[in-house]
Parts: C-alpha cells; sequence; structure tokens
C-alpha cells in the first residue's frame, strides 16, 4: 500500500513538473550556471504544485514563499502564489504580492495575469490599466474589451462607447453588445442612438422584449406617450400578465385621456389578480372620470377591502359627498381617522 501510495505521489509529481517545466524554466534560461543554482528552487516550486493541486493551500504557500526567496526571477512562481493567496481567502496578502509581481515583471503573461487578478479582486479600476495594456498588444482581445465596456459604463460611458463599438464590428449579429451600446447611449442622454441600438437589438433577437420597456422609459422622457403606449403594448403581446407593465400601460393611458382603453387594461389587470388595491383604485378613478360615480364608489370599496389606507377613504369620502351621501361619507371619514 505504501509503495503504490508513494508511486502515484511521484507520478504526480511528474506531472505537475511537466506542465510547469516551460513557464519555471523561461526566466532562468540566461545561463547553464544559473539554470544549475535554480535547481532546487525548481524542485520545490514542482512540490508546491503537487499540493496546489491536492488542495493543501496553506503548505503550498509557505513552499512558493520560498521559491521566490530563493529564485526572484521566478515570475511563475509569483503567480501562483498570489493566487494561492487569493484561494484562501487572503484578499490582504494577494493584493501585496500582486503588487510586487507589478513592480517585478511586466511581460505579457503576467500583464494578462494581473488583469485577471485584479479583476476578480473588484480592483477594477487596476484592472481596467491592464486590460488596455493586453489590448495594446492583442487589439483583438475580446475579454479585455468587454470588461472595459462594462466598467467604463459605469464610470465613463462615453469611454464605454469606444470598446462597445469594436466588440459590435466583431459581433455583427449579437444582439446583446448592441443592447449595452443602447444603455450605454440612454445613460448620455443621446436617444436617438439609443433607440435606433435597441431596435438593431431587437432585429437580431426577436424574443429580446426587454428592450421595448427600455424604448418605452426613452419616449416617456422626450414625452411621447403614444410611442411609450405602443411599447408597453408590444412587450404585452410577448407578456400578456405582467402586471407591473398592464398597471404602467393603464396608467398612460388614463394621463393620455383614454379612458376606455385605461379600464380596459386595469380590468385585465383585476382578471390577474383579483385583490390588487391599486388596481381598483384606478378602475375606480377611470369610472369617476366618466361620472360613473356609483360604479367608483364600488372599486374604492374594493381597494379599501383589500388594503385599507387614509387615501382610499378620502377618495371614497369625496365620491360620497359628489353623490351628497352625507352618511356614507362620515363613515368613511370615521374609517380614515381609524
Amino acid at each position: 500500500m505504501i509503495f503504490y501510495a508513494g508511486k502515484f505521489r511521484a507520478r504526480a509529481i511528474i506531472a505537475a513538473g511537466a506542465a510547469a517545466v516551460a513557464a519555471f524554466a523561461a526566466p532562468t534560461t540566461a545561463s547553464s550556471s544559473k539554470q544549475k543554482s535554480n535547481a532546487p528552487s525548481y524542485l520545490e516550486y514542482i512540490a508546491a504544485r503537487v499540493l496546489i493541486d491536492e488542495g493543501r493551500l496553506a503548505q503550498a504557500a509557505a513552499a512558493l514563499e520560498k521559491v521566490i526567496v530563493s529564485d526572484p526571477d521566478a515570475a511563475t512562481a509569483y503567480r501562483d502564489l498570489a493566487e494561492t493567496y487569493l484561494k484562501m481567502g487572503d484578499g490582504e496578502k494577494a493584493m501585496a504580492m500582486a503588487d510586487e509581481i507589478a513592480r517585478r515583471f511586466d511581460d505579457k503573461e503576467t500583464v494578462r495575469f494581473l488583469a485577471t487578478l485584479y479583476f476578480y479582486t473588484f480592483s477594477h479600476k487596476r484592472a481596467a490599466y491592464y486590460f488596455e495594456k493586453v489590448l495594446e498588444d492583442d487589439p483583438d482581445d475580446e475579454d479585455a474589451m468587454t470588461f472595459l465596456a462594462n466598467y467604463y459604463s459605469t464610470v465613463k460611458p462615453d469611454e464605454a462607447i469606444k470598446y462597445l463599438d469594436r466588440l459590435s464590428d466583431r459581433n455583427p449579429h449579437d444582439a446583446a453588445v448592441f443592447a449595452r451600446l443602447a444603455a450605454v447611449y440612454e445613460k448620455l442622454k443621446i436617444y436617438d442612438a439609443a433607440i435606433g441600438h435597441y431596435r438593431k437589438s431587437m432585429e437580431l433577437d426577436p424574443e429580446f422584449k426587454e428592450a421595448h420597456l427600455a424604448l418605452s422609459r426613452i419616449y416617456e422622457v422626450l414625452r411621447d406617450t403614444r410611442a411609450a403606449i405602443g411599447e408597453y403594448g408590444a412587450y404585452l403581446e410577448a407578456d400578456p400578465r405582467n402586471t407591473a407593465v398592464l398597471a404602467y400601460l393603464g396608467a398612460l393611458y388614463f394621463a393620455a385621456g383614454e379612458l376606455d382603453k385605461a379600464g380596459d387594461t386595469f380590468e385585465r389587470l383585476v382578471e390577474i389578480s383579483t385583490a390588487d388595491a391599486a388596481a381598483h383604485m384606478w378602475l375606480g378613478a377611470v369610472a369617476s372620470e366618466k361620472g360613473e360615480l356609483a360604479k367608483a364608489v364600488r372599486h374604492f370599496e374594493r381597494a379599501a377591502a383589500a388594503e385599507p389606507s387614509p387615501a382610499v377613504y378620502q377618495y371614497l369620502t369625496e365620491l360620497h359627498i359628489r353623490r351628497k351621501d352625507f352618511a356614507s361619507a362620515r363613515r368613511s371619514v370615521e374609517e380614515a381617522a381609524r
């Protein structure tokens, strides 16, 4: 049993060594004498890689710490140590090691490693710096473009457009890229471009119904109620039981003075959610505007039964007074005071 366990571990060491040899040896090929002097460090590094594969992270970290002391040029060991600290949940040590790596090395692999490490440690400003360096070396790197587009869309939207345009050029059939471009243009209040890109995203992906909500939001900002209504209606064709959108559409119809359509919309909402107090209040408001006071009272009473509130009883009081039903008005005032 001991023989087989030792044999298995030996194979693991050989496998780990084969995977790591090129990366570790690369910084130490200046001379044969340097390779010989680094031989103990190399063996320690291989042992550390085995420990990482076995999940023995604390021991791996200790081994890697010895490696970088004996061979300060072992960039791979530094990177593995930073990553091991991160896996151990020691973000402070991982960040300190990343800073040390940044001071010592500037090769392509290190730049990409730092970009990724800073991303996973939520140091997004630093990650952006290194992803930009990645793009300097490889202008077609879509991972770098994607990160930079996402990062700048929050902190500097006009800069995000540059990267999203590059992504859209490389992925002309990707609806998500055009939707992200649209969202950035919307944030910048460049509404014509936002509308165009949202529509492009829907052309590429007809099931992307959320674009209708974004467009309706823009049209409301532009005070184009008719266009906003159209987009909410288009969304409901795909999702007819969405109560939030039904409520918003009904409110827009009401604001536009289209009382019959507002009433029909809120009736649809009540069919889905019979105890929706807000929907009954809207139906009461529609009936009140149409002069159907008894109907308005019934809806407000249903709203009060579903969700009693001073506001509901205030409306009821006013309706009773308009109907000259002063006894009912007095009762509504008493209910509001409770």
